[in-house]
C-alpha cells in the first residue's frame, strides 16, 4: 500500500517531468492526458517486481516505470535508456529525489548485454513500450543465462487487445488498481524458458 511519502515522491516526478519536458522533448506533450495511467500502470509494475536484489528497466525513456519501481521498492534499479537527452532527465530525477537505489546505465541495452559483469545476478527485468515481443525477445537473448538468476522474470506491460497473442506462450498477469480500479495486464516473460517460443512468438505475433 502507498503510504504519504510514495504518493509525494511519485507527484514530484510527474511535476519534475512536465517543467523538464517544457524545454527537453522527452514525453510527448499529446500524452499528458495519459500520464496518470502510466503512473498508475507503473504502480501496479513495481508491485511484481522483487523488492530486493537488482532489477533491470530497459528502454526507461521518461522514467516510466523504472523511476517509480526505485522509489517504491528496495531493489537497485538499472534504468537502460539509448537517448542521452532522457538519460540527463533520469541523471536529474536521480539527483532531485535522492534516489539512491537507481542507476542510470549510459548506453543501449545490447552494451548493457555486454557489459554487466556485477556478481549479483539480476532479479527481473521490465520492459514498457521498448519493443514488440519479437524484438524484445531477440534483445534479451543477448543476455548471458549468466548474469541473471535462474527464476528471473521480465514483465511487459501489455493491452487487452495483446492478450490473446501472448497468453499461449506464458503467463498473462491482470491486476486490478485499488485506487483506481483500473485492470492492467502484463506479459511475464520466464528467462529461463523464453528461447523456447522465440521464434514460433516471431512468426505468429502481428499487432
Amino acid at each position: 500500500m502507498l503510504n504519504d511519502h510514495n504518493l509525494a515522491q511519485i507527484q514530484r516526478f510527474c511535476d519534475e517531468l512536465r517543467v523538464y519536458n517544457a524545454h527537453t522533448n522527452i514525453y510527448s506533450k499529446k500524452s499528458y492526458d495519459h500520464l496518470p495511467y502510466h503512473t498508475e500502470d507503473s504502480i501496479q509494475l513495481a508491485g511484481l517486481v522483487n523488492h530486493g536484489g537488482i532489477h533491470v528497466d530497459i528502454g526507461s525513456g521518461s522514467g516510466f516505470p523504472g523511476v517509480i519501481i526505485a522509489l517504491l521498492t528496495e531493489a537497485t534499479v538499472i534504468c537502460v535508456e539509448s537517448k542521452s537527452r532522457k538519460r540527463r532527465f533520469l541523471q536529474h530525477i536521480q539527483t532531485t529525489l535522492g534516489i539512491r537505489n537507481l542507476i542510470v546505465f549510459e548506453g543501449d541495452f545490447q552494451l548493457f548485454a555486454t557489459t554487466y559483469r556485477k556478481k549479483a545476478r539480476i532479479q527481473t527485468f521490465s520492459a514498457k513500450a521498448f519493443a514488440k515481443p519479437p524484438a524484445l525477445l531477440a534483445a534479451l537473448a543477448g543476455v548471458n543465462p549468466g548474469r541473471y538468476a535462474p527464476d528471473a522474470v521480465c514483465w511487459v506491460p501489455i493491452s487487452v487487445n495483446q492478450k490473446p497473442f501472448l497468453e499461449p506462450y506464458d503467463t498473462v498477469v491482470s491486476v486490478t488498481s485499488p485506487r483506481t480500479g483500473e485492470v492492467f495486464w502484463y506479459f511475464r516473460i520466464r528467462m529461463a524458458a523464453f528461447r523456447s517460443y522465440k521464434a514460433d512468438l516471431k512468426t505468429q505475433y502481428t499487432l
